[in-house]
């Protein structure tokens, strides 16, 4: 992994619906990353969950647009997934993320980063 640009550390607990994280920020003009890394650890589940959450940017912070291989596989259960090296769309200075929950409930965090 490069230098990091920017880190980020997300706590949801006892989701049920589908959400975004609206947008988590904006990159720096001047430090565009090249890859984007995320690691997604599940701690609690409820029911009969599915969890898929992914990653979409946008470069006035009103149209979004999902990153390529920016998705991390479906959570049924306690685990942990790993995206590793992601090219981030050029210049692209929004970020959030976005997940989809049916049958359940979900604790999980999700640490963002970004590097070149």
């Amino acid at each position: 992994m490069g230098a990091i640009i920017k880190e980020d550390l997300a706590t949801e607990t006892a989701r049920t619906v589908t959400f975004n994280s609206n947008s988590s920020g904006a990159l720096s003009a001047n430090k565009v990353p090249a890859k984007i890394s995320a690691f997604l650890n599940v701690t609690a589940v409820g029911a009969t969950p599915n969890l898929v959450v992914k990653y979409q940017y946008s470069y006035n912070n009103e149209l979004w647009n999902d990153v390529v291989s920016g998705a991390f596989t479906a959570v049924t259960a306690i685990s942990k997934r790993e995206l590793n090296g992601v090219a981030w769309p050029g210049a692209a200075q929004y970020y959030r993320y976005v997940g989809t929950i049916t049958g359940g409930t979900f604790d999980f965090t999700l640490k963002t980063i970004f590097h070149d």
